[in-house]
């Protein structure tokens, strides 16, 4: 018997996507090497003080795109799940509109229900 007191070392990070953000990077025209590169800097860093935080939301400007997403666990994993994906408008930034959404809008989107 150990006396870590780490149950798991070295999680694996995995990123999955909601039907909406499937719908955005469709309606975007973002290609499979665009949507693997926001992925892959998601997986390698998943959480950044870049990120702007709304609850349990998290938006980053990746690949010129806001990208909101939830950090998530899955036994020995964590994942990464993008919930949207969008052009930055500085004007109504993504970010504002979460939480005008509120929490359930949020979760609901995030979710991808």
């Amino acid at each position: 018997m150990s006396d870590s007191v780490f149950r798991y070392r070295g999680l694996k990070v995995v990123v999955d996507t909601t039907e909406k953000a499937e719908f955005d990077a469709k309606s975007l025209r973002l290609g499979d090497k665009t949507m693997e590169r926001i992925g892959r800097e998601l997986a390698e860093t998943s959480f950044s003080p870049r990120d702007r935080v709304v609850g349990d939301v998290r938006v980053r400007e990746i690949e010129g795109y806001d990208v909101a997403f939830v950090n998530g666990r899955e036994d020995s994993r964590l994942v990464i799940t993008i919930g949207r994906i969008e052009r930055p408008d500085p004007d109504n930034p993504l970010e504002e509109v979460l939480k005008k959404l509120g929490p359930l809008a949020i979760l609901r989107g995030a979710s991808g229900v």
